[in-house]
């Protein structure tokens, strides 16, 4: 289980530009602000530019405390429910 959490988590790290990127584009020319991107490429070069690497893991944090949270309580939920019926099973017998 350990080994399966930490290479998903390393995998939403690496995505995690794309989908800063995908946020910045949706908010692109919402709700009367200029539009600034006229796509995925040109909005990461813009991010990247004017803003620095660091820009596009902008709230990493938070979303690695979300990750660590949801794993923590999936394992919890998998052990009270399916391998505690296990060993319940087991004892009938």
């Amino acid at each position: 289980m350990g080994i399966a959490f930490f290479s998903s988590f390393i995998m939403s790290l690496f995505l995690y530009p794309l989908d800063t990127v995908k946020k910045n584009l949706q908010l692109n020319g919402a709700r009367g602000h200029l539009s600034q991107y006229s796509g995925t490429m040109d909005c990461l070069k813009k991010m990247q530019s004017n803003y620095g690497t660091a820009s596009l893991y902008r709230g990493v944090h938070i979303y690695a405390i979300k990750e660590v949270l949801t794993a923590f309580a999936q394992l919890s939920i998998y052990e009270a429910f399916f391998l505690n019926g296990e060993k319940s099973s087991k004892k009938e017998e």
